[in-house]
C-alpha cells in the first residue's frame, strides 16, 4: 500500500497528465478530416418579383474540409445563418431559388475556411404567385381632430392617396384593411400630418407606406361692407354681412371682397352679392330688393 502510494505521487499524476494532453494534441494536429454541414439560409424579403415565399428559411448542404484543432469547431458550424442578398434571387421558371454556389464567398467567410464544397446546386424555396389590388385606405379618429376657439375649416381634413396598391398572395390580401389612426390634436392653421399605414398581413407590400393627411383651418370673423347703388337720381346703400377668414376680411379694398349683382325686373331690382373668395359666406344682403320708379 505504502509502495502504491509512492508511485502515485502527485507529481507524478501530473506528469501523465500532461502526456495524455499532448498525444491528443499530436493525434488531432495530424488527422485530416471532411463534414457535411447545414447551413440555414434566409430570406429578408417576403415578396421576390412576383413571387410569395411561402417560407422564407431553407438549408443549404456544404463539406468543409478541416486539419487539426480546428476539427473541433466543425460541429459549431450548423448554427451558422446566412442571408440571401437581393441579386442572387432567380424566379425565372416559376420558383424562387438561389444558386449555392453564389453563396460560397459568403460561406467561406462565416466558416473562415476556404476548403468549402456546395453540395445543393439550388436553394428552392416554395412559393405562390403575388396580386395587387386597389385597396381604399380607411381613416379612425377623426373625430378627434378639434379647431382652436374662434376657427374654422378652410379645406376639411382629407388623406393623400385616398386608395393604395397593396401586393401580396390572394389569400392574405383578402384580409387586408389599411388604415390610418388619427391621435387627438388642435387643427392650428395648414398641416400636413404623415401616419403609417396598418392592417396589412406582414410581408405584403404597398404603393404608399405612408398616408398624408392634410387640412387648412383660419381664425373666422364677420364684417359688414357698405355699396352704394345709384339709379337714375337716387341712390341706395347695400349692406352686405360677411363671414370667413379674418385675413381675407381685413381687405380694406371692397371690391375684392366681391360684387353686387344686380337682376332688374319691370318695377324692382334684386339685388345679391357674389364673395370673390370660395372661403366667404354671405350672411345677409340688406336691402335685398328696391323699386324702379318711373316718371
Amino acid at each position: 500500500m505504502s509502495r502504491m502510494k509512492s508511485i502515485l505521487r502527485p507529481d507524478a499524476l501530473l506528469f501523465i497528465a500532461l502526456a495524455a494532453v499532448f498525444w491528443l494534441v499530436m493525434t488531432v494536429s495530424n488527422a485530416d478530416t471532411a463534414r457535411v454541414v447545414n447551413v440555414t439560409v434566409v430570406s429578408d424579403q417576403r415578396i421576390v418579383d412576383d413571387l410569395w415565399l411561402l417560407d422564407t428559411t431553407a438549408t443549404l448542404q456544404v463539406r468543409v474540409a478541416a486539419q487539426g484543432i480546428n476539427i473541433l469547431g466543425l460541429r459549431k458550424l450548423n448554427s451558422t445563418v446566412l442571408t440571401i442578398p437581393s441579386e442572387f434571387w432567380n424566379t425565372e421558371q416559376g420558383s424562387a431559388r438561389v444558386k449555392g454556389s453564389d453563396l460560397l464567398a459568403s460561406i467561406s467567410d462565416a466558416f473562415g475556411n476556404s476548403a468549402v464544397q456546395v453540395i445543393d446546386e439550388y436553394i428552392t424555396f416554395p412559393s405562390t404567385e403575388v396580386v395587387t389590388k386597389l385597396q381604399p385606405v380607411r381613416v379612425d379618429g377623426s373625430d378627434r381632430l378639434t379647431l382652436p376657439s374662434g376657427w374654422n375649416w378652410l379645406e376639411k381634413p382629407h388623406i393623400e392617396p385616398l386608395v393604395i396598391e397593396v401586393r401580396g398572395p390572394n389569400t392574405l390580401l383578402s384580409s387586408a384593411t389599411p388604415f390610418i389612426t388619427i391621435a387627438p390634436r388642435e387643427w392650428e392653421g395648414a398641416m400636413g400630418l404623415s401616419y403609417e399605414v396598418s392592417g396589412l398581413p406582414y410581408g405584403c407590400t404597398t404603393s404608399s407606406d405612408e398616408i398624408i393627411l392634410l387640412g387648412h383651418s383660419a381664425v373666422w370673423a364677420e364684417r359688414k361692407i357698405t355699396i352704394e347703388i345709384q339709379e337714375g337720381s337716387r341712390v341706395y346703400p347695400v349692406e352686405v354681412w360677411l363671414s370667413g377668414p379674418a385675413e381675407e376680411l381685413k381687405r380694406t379694398n371692397v371690391e375684392t371682397l366681391g360684387t353686387l349683382e344686380l337682376d332688374r325686373k319691370q318695377e324692382h331690382v334684386l339685388i345679391d352679392f357674389k364673395p370673390g373668395s370660395k372661403n366667404l359666406k354671405v350672411l345677409r344682403v340688406s336691402p335685398s330688393d328696391y323699386p324702379i320708379f318711373t316718371f
